[in-house]
């Protein structure tokens, strides 16, 4: 479920479609680094940037640029923690 959404008619982003946000499947993965550093830049800026990250956490996303955050990215990085922390039970 949604948290209240009104911040996103103060957003930077609010006249462009999700596109620049989210790799679409046939887009190269180049072609998707540059364009989720073009996102990026305009997440920096944005007055809302904390409740659009906030959001995107309350509802679960998994993918797209959200505050500046590439979740994708975060994701891989948490699965990645938890194997380092696993192994490290293992040897114990």
């Amino acid at each position: 479920m949604e948290r209240d959404a009104t911040w996103k008619a103060k957003a930077d982003c609010r006249d462009m479609g999700p596109d620049l946000f989210f790799q679409s499947s046939r887009m190269p993965d180049a072609m998707w680094l540059i364009q989720k550093e073009r996102a990026k830049r305009i997440c920096v800026e944005c007055k809302v940037q904390d409740d659009c990250y906030s959001t995107a956490v309350a509802n679960g996303e998994r993918n797209g640029i959200w505050g500046g955050v590439d979740f994708e990215e975060t994701a891989r990085e948490r699965k990645r923690q938890r194997r380092q922390i696993y192994a490290l039970k293992l040897k114990k």
